[in-house]
């Protein structure tokens, strides 16, 4: 006869734990030679909408052999969310399916950049920075593999808009955890000419 169990036996996992647990179930194959470039897109989620919008002029993405940084000319908003006293940039590299394909303000761009969204992509990195200017005012939010590990203070700093993401893959959930510069250049020449977002893409050594 099998052993009953009981509701004490069920583990409850919180935070972006399920992805870090079971990430196949979220990205896949991990060997797949393309899942790095297409997580690399995750983080132009917000900056294509914001394009879109007509708050964001210019993209940029930064690409060594194991680091990828995105700037953008448009920031994140920088009050607390009322509901749970968190920065909305927090909540969105923290909640999985926030800001991913379903949730997006302009749906036609979610299936090409937000097929797994920020949070996702934020829990298979074993370091994750955002560093956003709105408003006149400045943030900087610290992430380890998947988990914030800084509390944010919000500076008064008069400037342009901007949004700074700058990540590294965890190795110890994909086997590899390098970008490949020429898959990069190709996508983003093809999502340039598709949705007329302007992505520059530079190598750094």
């Amino acid at each position: 006869m099998s052993k009953s169990y009981d509701s004490n036996e069920i583990e409850v996992l919180k935070g972006l734990e399920p992805v870090r647990r079971r990430p196949s179930m979220y990205l896949g194959e991990l060997d797949d030679p393309k899942l790095n470039t297409m997580l690399a897109f995750q983080a132009l989620c917000h900056a294509a909408d914001e394009f879109i919008e007509g708050n964001c002029s210019t993209v940029k993405m930064n690409v060594s052999l194991n680091k990828l940084e995105v700037w953008y000319d448009a920031g994140m908003p920088l009050d607390p969310h009322s509901a749970v006293n968190e920065l909305p940039a927090a909540i969105i590299f923290l909640s999985l399916h926030m800001g991913c394909h379903n949730q997006k303000k302009n749906i036609k761009v979610g299936d090409e950049l937000c097929k797994l969204g920020l949070a996702t992509l934020n829990a298979v990195c074993s370091t994750l920075v955002a560093k956003i200017r709105n408003s006149n005012r400045i943030t900087t939010i610290e992430f380890k593999k998947g988990v914030r590990v800084n509390d944010p203070i919000v500076q008064e700093d008069k400037g342009s808009d901007f949004t700074r993401i700058s990540i590294e893959l965890d190795s110890s959930i994909l086997p590899n955890t390098y970008f490949d510069l020429s898959g990069i250049e190709v996508e983003a020449r093809r999502i340039t000419k598709k949705f007329k977002l302007p992505i520059e893409v530079e190598y750094k050594s």
